[in-house]
């Protein structure tokens, strides 16, 4: 999305409608990236409190054990993707979206 930004400040009209074909041919493409940067969070917490641990006041750390990690580590898995397709559903139903992630021509024209 970076390489529209100067199209946007010299041809608004051209950019829009590049960005819409962009988003036609690459929807399943984004929903991969949700499975896979949503699990990003569940690793590090794994590692983090089964290998390193944590030490509240300085003292000897506290490691989860393998098992319980993996199970924490899963919640949260599910519960950042439950989270976000909340969201989805929440703005799809508030701003009444006709066609996917596209915008009309008055809707541009608006804007501009």
């Amino acid at each position: 999305m970076l390489n529209h930004v100067m199209g946007m400040f010299y041809h608004p009209h051209k950019e829009w409608d590049a960005i819409d074909h962009e988003i036609d041919r690459r929807e399943r493409f984004y929903l991969s990236h949700l499975f896979v940067l949503a699990a990003i969070p569940g690793f590090c917490s794994y590692l983090g409190a089964t290998y390193v641990g944590w030490s509240p006041l300085g003292l000897d750390p506290i490691r989860l054990t393998p098992l319980s990690a993996l199970l924490m580590s899963a919640l949260s898995y599910v519960a950042i993707v439950g989270a976000i397709v909340f969201m989805g559903l929440f703005i799809h139903s508030s701003y009444a979206v006709t066609n996917n992630l596209s915008c009309s021509n008055d809707a541009r024209r608006a804007v501009m």
